[in-house]
């Protein structure tokens, strides 16, 4: 609390709670008033809040830079097998459905619907991790121009498909 205040040190942090507690700043000038004898008003108090919220805001956004400059290493991990996993069923499905259209040139739906889905999924997941990786911007990058490097033409998606 680096603003110079009117409030006594050893009242602040019950100013505090009580401010916590839902109480206006009217309320707590009138009890400083009352109670301990202040001179203040709510002006004051508002001020004095304001300016405890800010020096807490300044300590928990660099407490909260820290811990994520921690986990973001294994965040993104744990996305890398996700996206792996994601991978291995996309091309799982799309043997099975090259198979069945080389055997008989017939398409089963459920395994496209299947194969939509886990490249769906694959998106998504390939997406968080550039979203929270720094790696896309917030215009947002199109993830289809990823997916076409990263897949090439080996994911098939008809443009329509008969029910």
């Amino acid at each position: 609390m680096s603003a110079p205040t009117s409030i006594p040190e050893k009242l602040r942090d019950e100013v505090l709670r009580r401010s916590g507690e839902g109480q206006s700043t009217r309320a707590i000038a009138a009890w400083l008033k009352a109670d301990h004898g202040g001179s203040g008003d709510h002006t004051q108090v508002s001020r004095f809040l304001k300016s405890a919220r800010k020096g807490r805001e300044e300590a928990t956004r660099s407490i909260v830079h820290e811990h994520i400059g921690k986990t973001v290493p294994g965040d993104l991990d744990a996305l890398d097998a996700r996206i792996a996993g994601a991978v291995r069923v996309a091309d799982r499905l799309q043997a099975d459905m090259d198979k069945a259209i080389e055997a008989d040139g017939d398409l089963d739906p459920s395994v496209l619907d299947l194969l939509i889905k886990a490249s769906e999924m694959l998106r998504k997941l390939i997406d968080t991790k550039l979203k929270y990786s720094g790696a896309k911007d917030s215009g947002g990058n199109d993830i289809g121009e990823l997916m076409a490097l990263a897949f090439g033409p080996k994911i098939y998606m008809p443009a329509e498909v008969d029910e």
